[in-house]
């Protein structure tokens, strides 16, 4: 049957044409309709996947701002399904320490680990107490050191991602954790006491401490700190 016989013109066919193919691809209801039939406006399928895009220029590596932007946000692991076929893993070892210390023997001090031995301090791997596998405890009776745990890594030219579970027995008590480049504190974090409260507290580049978030006595914490000392055409910053 011709077009004419139809009743439809070669640009009605086109019409319907993209209509269906346009469905097809968008995740829209299916079934075909001609241009010259009413039809309801097609409505997207909630369970479609979102179409989006990436600049050409961000693949030209990390030493532009715009490759350190996507370095930045589709590096993490739950987001890597999202780059291109094209696109792979450079990092030969993307784990430069980790260790949850279920192999360490109780009672020792954590391997691989410097642990300073100042007089009143102890720092030893125990069971538990209250989770599954085993944990490290920092022990402090002195007035004037502190009992203290030091990993090194080579340093990194991009970004580095560091991870922990922690916890006070009594909060506030000026726990603190260091990310150090060189001979400089990146990310300075700690535990303090004031009248409002017990806080997470993390010093800013004017030397300030900021608050955080409130922390409650024998209460683990997961901390993520993000942070990039040197990213090139933009100033250092850190994620928490």
């Amino acid at each position: 049957m011709s077009d004419r016989e139809s009743g439809l013109n070669r640009r009605d066919v086109l019409k319907a044409a993209a209509v269906v193919s346009g469905g097809a691809v968008l995740g829209l209801p299916g079934g075909a309709a001609f241009a010259g039939e009413p039809k309801p406006k097609p409505k997207l399928n909630a369970a479609a996947a979102l179409v989006g895009a990436i600049r050409w220029d961000a693949w030209v590596g990390g030493d532009s701002h715009v490759g350190s932007t996507v370095n930045r946000t589709l590096s993490p692991q739950q987001y890597q399904f999202r780059l291109p076929y094209y696109s792979q893993i450079t990092v030969p070892d993307r784990l430069l320490v980790n260790q949850n210390f279920d192999a360490d023997t109780t009672g020792a001090t954590p391997s691989g680990w410097t642990v300073p031995s100042a007089a009143g301090t102890t720092v030893s791997v125990v069971d538990g107490p209250d989770r599954a596998g085993k944990t490290v405890h920092l022990h402090d009776e002195s007035a004037t050191l502190m009992a203290s745990m030091v990993r090194t890594f080579a340093s990194q030219s991009h970004a580095v991602t560091v991870q922990w579970d922690w916890k006070e027995t009594v909060a506030g008590k000026w726990a603190r954790a260091l990310l150090v480049d060189g001979s400089s504190a990146a990310v300075d974090i700690a535990t303090t006491t004031d009248a409002a409260g017990k806080h997470l507290v993390m010093r800013a580049p004017d030397g300030t401490w900021k608050v955080l978030q409130d922390v409650a006595d024998d209460t683990w914490y997961s901390i993520k700190v993000i942070a990039d000392p040197a990213p090139p055409q933009e100033t250092p910053w850190v994620d928490v």
